[in-house]
């Protein structure tokens, strides 16, 4: 595969063409990556966070019979269970482009 650029393409891909059958493929760019690993791994552990502090806040309401808070702590702790869903997500797509980038731009060695 050889690097392909056209006109008027967007900066956050990087295009590549088979010299054999002119099958064309998109790859994120390494910035783009950056990002996504930056904002994930950012991501999950804000929500990691939040999800331990409102789910001790729940197991303690409930153990000690106090349930004021329980719907809300609760609430909290399935919004932070879907944000941790989502930053993880977002980890698995960096993950496989950076399989996918590496499949078109690894390093083939000399036989010298």
């Amino acid at each position: 595969m050889l690097p392909a650029i056209q006109e008027g393409e967007p900066d956050y891909t990087d295009h590549f063409v088979c010299q054999n059958c002119q099958h064309h493929d998109t790859i994120p760019t390494k910035d783009i990556l950056f990002n996504q690993i930056l904002t994930g791994v950012i991501g999950l552990v804000f929500s990691v966070y939040l999800f331990i502090t409102h789910l001790s806040g729940l197991l303690s309401g409930i153990q000690h019979d106090k349930m004021k808070n329980s719907l809300q702590d609760g609430g909290l702790t399935f919004l932070s269970l879907i944000f941790l869903s989502g930053f993880s997500y977002i980890l698995f797509r960096a993950y496989s482009g950076i399989r996918h980038r590496h499949e078109y731009t690894k390093k083939t060695k000399s036989p010298h």
